[in-house]
């Protein structure tokens, strides 16, 4: 029963956190809203409280967030902004790890090294669903949102593995004296990531060739596969873990290989639908849950924390709120002269095409470095830290409660310090850039919607001349029946009379004449309900043969790389709608 008070508590303060969203006039980002919401409700002494299991709430949170980032990363954008992705996502995150470690180090002494590490592999990753709640949708360029996305998509993956190490490392369970032990340390994380990348890989196209195998036996049971679909980031993650690679790259590689299946393209349109509300919602709690996780466990982490700066001396309260600050500072500076690095040598790599950092101005680049908000991975790799040191139960990990504090605090200054900047960083006209790009993306979308209006003005007309053909062979039948039917009348007629001629004329003539009237009544009427139904299927046929077409040429465009994967999703929705609503009032059945 506690488990059910604890979840509907947590989905009733979701919904209530986006109500408030809405009715509060001036603009606070929704995660800030849920953190300080769940703050509220646990900071009394009797208030709501959760306790979790860190391994648990790993596998409960990561990998279906890290899956759906996946499946909705297009390869090709992801691989046409692939420097710029991975100068960010990988090489800035190791960086990171490195330089802001041994600066926390520094400040923080009492903080053991591999400590500082773990900490500094909790802030590297970024959150572009907090960003989006933040400035909005469409504020940032679609190349700077692209990069932005693409960044946190993979940089959580890098962070989390090099956590895992850190982690390691602070248990004692991986050692770091020699060189040799670095370059064992190198080698196991590439098998690490290789491993993980390829069973996320294997797993999801062995998976999929056993969902369309159970969707052709069962017919198209759409609830089954919603739900496969469901455990798919679950199933990869663990087996990637079971195997000792890495669970995190393998949910990743997981989404993308979903997307690149063409799975959900080749599914019937309810089961299309229903997937992405239900894949969209879950998304929506799980994010919630994460924030609304770090407020409620701000009291404990208060209280966790004043007592560690109790127990040293150097440590106090106020010093932990600076080293938020000092801390959060030098992540902006080291993020900032990173881009900056990035903008100075994008000229002068081998490559012919120099990455996009080459062309932004001053203010982009601010706007990149403020764009790194931290958010939900952050708090969830903070409260996966364990809670006892495995090789000895009854010590627990160093410094714990200080690391979520840190991480908690540098968490909320990230989102109201990207709340207060970004509004007025992207304050200004548009350029000529700007217009240019938003030009040709209307251009781009006008195209699109033209050649798939063209496909199903042809398609109509293919339908209309079947649908004609038909018409006037079923005609033909009808009138060849109906003359084959008054010849038989005629001489059913000529029988009678011979045989009416000894019954009584003016009686069998008046109720014949009833009998026919009554008889040509239903039959007319039945002729109109028969027309009517008619003509609806008709118009059934056609407008079902015009979004399918549509939908035909815009999978052809799509592999043929014409539009961009958010013009697509667009589009693909609005076919799947209109055709889900022309079936909703068909009077025939859906698959004819």
């Amino acid at each position: 029963m506690s488990i059910f008070i604890t979840i509907f508590v947590i989905i009733l303060l979701i919904a209530l956190s986006s109500s408030i969203y809405k009715i509060l006039p001036f603009n606070l980002p929704l995660p800030f809203i849920q953190i300080i919401l769940g703050a509220v409700v646990s900071w009394p002494n009797n208030g709501f409280h959760v306790t979790f299991d860190p391994e648990l709430f790993m596998l409960l949170f990561i990998p279906p967030l890290l899956f759906e980032d996946g499946r909705k990363m297009p390869l090709r954008e992801f691989f046409h902004s692939g420097r710029e992705i991975v100068s960010l996502a990988l090489v800035l995150v190791f960086v990171t790890v490195v330089g802001l470690g041994y600066v926390i180090y520094f400040f923080m002494p009492e903080m053991s090294l591999p400590v500082a590490f773990a900490l500094a592999a909790i802030l590297s990753p970024t959150d572009a669903v907090a960003l989006s709640s933040i400035v909005g949708k469409g504020r940032l360029s679609h190349r700077l949102m692209q990069v932005l996305e693409g960044e946190a998509l993979m940089n959580d993956a890098s962070a989390l593995v090099s956590l895992k190490f850190a982690i390691a490392v602070a248990l004692g369970i991986t050692a770091l004296s020699t060189a040799h032990d670095y370059a064992m340390l190198s080698l196991t994380f590439l098998k690490m990531a290789v491993g993980g990348i390829l069973i996320g890989i294997a797993f999801t196209w062995l998976y999929v060739q056993f969902i369309l195998f159970l969707s052709r036996l069962q017919n198209d049971e759409m609830g089954s596969q919603m739900i496969l679909i469901m455990l798919l980031p679950f199933g990869s993650y663990a087996i990637a873990e079971l195997l000792e690679f890495s669970g995190i790259l393998s949910a990743v590689a997981a989404g993308m290989t979903l997307g690149y299946s063409k799975l959900m393209q080749n599914t019937p349109v309810q089961t299309r639908i229903r997937a992405n509300n239900v894949w969209g919602l879950l998304e929506y709690l799980l994010n919630g849950a994460v924030f609304l996780m770090l407020g409620l466990q701000i009291p404990g982490i208060f209280e966790n924390a004043y007592s560690d700066a109790l127990v040293d001396p150097s440590t106090t309260f106020t010093t932990l709120l600076g080293d938020i600050v000092l801390i959060y500072l030098a992540l902006l500076l080291l993020r900032f002269l990173w881009v900056a690095l990035l903008r100075l040598l994008s000229p002068y790599t081998p490559f012919k095409k120099p990455m996009s950092f080459a062309s932004m101005t001053f203010k982009e680049l601010l706007i990149l470095t403020f764009s790194g908000v931290r958010g939900t991975v952050t708090l969830s790799a903070a409260l996966s830290i364990p809670l006892l040191i495995s090789t000895n139960p009854d010590v627990p990990f160093p410094a714990r409660y200080q690391v979520i504090f840190l991480s908690a605090g540098i968490i909320i200054l990230s989102l109201v310090t990207a709340a207060l900047v970004l509004p007025i960083l992207l304050r200004k006209k548009k350029s000529a850039n700007d217009v240019h790009v938003e030009v040709e993306n209307n251009k781009e979308e006008q195209e699109i919607r033209s050649e798939i209006a063209t496909a199903a003005i042809d398609a109509v007309k293919s339908t209309a001349e079947t649908l004609l053909n038909k018409a006037m062979k079923e005609q033909q039948i009808a009138a060849k029946a109906k003359e084959d039917q008054k010849q038989e009348t005629d001489i059913v007629s000529e029988n009678t009379e011979k045989s009416e001629e000894e019954l009584n004329e003016e009686a069998t003539l008046f109720i014949s004449q009833i009998m026919n009237h009554v008889i040509s009544e239903i039959e007319q009427v039945n002729h109109m309900i028969e027309k009517t139904k008619e003509t609806d299927a008709i118009e059934v046929h056609m407008r079902l043969a015009a979004v399918r077409a549509e939908r035909r040429k815009l999978f052809e465009l799509k592999s043929k790389n014409r539009l961009s994967a958010e013009l697509y999703a667009n589009l693909l929705y609005e076919l799947d709608l209109a055709e889900a609503l022309i079936l909703g009032r068909s009077p025939i059945h859906p698959n004819n």
